[in-house]
């Protein structure tokens, strides 16, 4: 017994040490929430340059294809790496193309067996738009063609249908005061840049989106001419010059009571809906009301739905910059500042809608903007917010709980990281060199099962410190019962012995009685 009492007493004491090391741990200056999911990191690659930040980037699955720059002798770079974090190729841009102006990755795309990639000068009065194509096998340079010389504001990652590589970019010509939608139609087959047509529409846009053809439709998001729309184009007409803009526009769906556009998302398509989104502005021009509108393509791209006007129910919050996240009827959207919201596909309905704090008081964090990148594993969405002292944050996509953080990130603050998931691996690209893969397990952190696991091994040392008294206690019994065995047999055996010399004695009296 005094053995089972020092056992709970040394558990009880673990306890107490652990949950006061854990207050430590978590306590960095304000209290941060304590939720977090094991993670182990499985390599580090210190890359040695700048990688490029969010949709610059590309991942077809099996390999990793990072835009990174050499800050120091201005030279742009393509990286290769496989899913073990083994470089394939490293290729100069800066020095294949032979111009040292190319010294700034803006995308890079693969499509096909070929990456494209867009880069550009900065210069005064505007920027020079360059594409380069690379073999996505080997990572040799094929050529490049001038884009735009002197003016490109943005643009869209390229993006292919049909026979046709498209490169779309924003585009401020002289003497506009906005900028137009600049698209350039390239030969599929070709490995070398090939122009097959380019096109000039006089909408306004400013872009920086990630996907933007679906089914052999393009769809943009505008400012035309003055209210939010949704631009639909025809990709096969697009590349063909016998066809005017006029015949290459299928549809233009302006929000008449909007006055702007997240142009920053453009519209993400989902089962032939297509969610597009714009904002609100009251008198003062200042509160802004953001909200998103669900089309039916399959019915002439009649609204479905549209969201309250409190889809962002905290003043002040802003437009995202990251691609929306689609997960089983669910769209998750990263707000400019502070929060993180999530709604049906179906309805529109706000499912929940959270801070993207650290800490446990919000008011404790600032400035966490979510430029990166959300990624989804085991109906949990990890996202990185910027300025957010290098971390992961993760959400249960179902509730919107906080579940965990990774904070072992070596990078610096306001960098929009990209994130890629692949099993249950996470994969994070820096701008401060460095390269990193991290498994994750679904075991929580010890405080949260170590009490739970305290009773049962109390209960167990119990019950065996039972089973062992009780074995103990048959043992005692045991060996009462044969001493009392022994006890009795022993007066048996005497009073056997006492009968025979009292039968002994009456045969001497006998005997003696016969001899009278």
């Amino acid at each position: 017994m005094k053995r089972y009492y020092l056992i709970v007493l040394f558990l009880f004491s673990l306890i107490i040490l652990i949950s006061f090391s854990s207050c430590i741990w978590w306590n960095n200056g304000e209290l941060k929430f304590k939720e977090s999911i094991d993670h182990q990191l499985i390599w580090e690659k210190h890359v040695g340059l700048s990688i490029a930040s969010m949709n610059y980037n590309d991942f077809d699955g099996t390999y990793f294809y990072l835009a990174a720059e050499d800050c120091l002798n201005d030279e742009a770079y393509v990286l290769k790496y496989d899913l073990d974090g083994n470089l394939k190729w490293k290729t100069n841009i800066t020095e294949s193309s032979l111009d040292p102006s190319q010294d700034n990755i803006r995308q890079v795309k693969k499509l096909g067996n070929l990456l494209y990639i867009i880069s550009f000068y900065f210069s005064i009065p505007g920027n020079n738009y360059y594409l380069h194509i690379v073999d996505a096998e080997s990572g040799q340079y094929y050529g490049k063609y001038l884009l735009i010389d002197g003016g490109a504001y943005d643009g869209i990652a390229p993006d292919t249908d049909g026979n046709t590589n498209f490169v779309i970019l924003s585009y401020d010509y002289s003497g506009n005061t906005y900028h137009q939608l600049t698209i350039f139609c390239f030969d599929k087959e070709s490995t070398t840049p090939v122009l097959l047509n380019s096109r000039v529409f006089d909408f306004e846009v400013v872009m920086n989106s990630y996907k933007c053809i679906y089914n052999g439709k393009m769809y943009i998001t505008s400012d035309y001419p003055k209210n939010a729309a949704l631009i639909v184009l025809d990709c096969e007409k697009l590349a063909d010059p016998s066809y005017t803009n006029e015949e290459c526009i299928i549809k233009i769906i302006e929000e008449q009571e909007s006055n702007d556009v997240w142009n920053w998302l453009g519209p993400t398509v989902i089962d032939n809906k297509i969610i597009s989104s714009y904002l609100m502005r009251d008198d003062s021009g200042y509160h802004r009301d953001y909200r998103f509108a669900c089309y039916d393509e399959s019915k002439d791209y009649e609204k479905i739905w549209e969201s309250p006007s409190d889809m962002t129910p905290e003043y002040g919050s802003s437009a995202p910059e990251a691609p929306l996240t689609y997960f089983n009827g669910k769209l998750i959207y990263p707000c400019f500042n502070y929060y993180v919201g999530c709604f049906d596909i179906t309805n529109g309905k706000l499912i929940w809608f959270t801070d993207n704090s650290l800490y446990e008081d919000p008011s404790n964090d600032s400035l966490n903007n979510n430029y990166a990148m959300g990624v989804v594993m085991n109906n949990k969405w990890y996202i990185q917010p910027v300025y957010s002292i290098s971390a992961i944050i993760i959400y249960d996509i179902t509730t919107g709980k906080k579940v965990g953080r990774i904070e072992d990130i070596y990078t610096g603050v306001g960098v929009r990281n990209p994130l890629w998931v692949v099993g249950n691996r996470i994969y994070v690209a820096t701008w401060t060199d460095y390269f990193y893969c991290f498994e994750i397990s679904e075991r929580y952190r010890t405080e949260y099962f170590i009490i739970p696991l305290f009773i049962v091994i109390s209960f167990i040392f119990y019950g065996g410190y039972k089973i062992r008294k009780g074995k103990k206690n048959k043992e005692k019994d045991r060996e009462k019962s044969i001493k009392k065995g022994e006890e009795i047999k022993e007066n048996k055996d005497n009073r056997i012995s006492f009968n025979e010399l009292y039968e002994n004695k009456m045969d001497k009296d006998r005997i003696i009685l016969k001899l009278i």
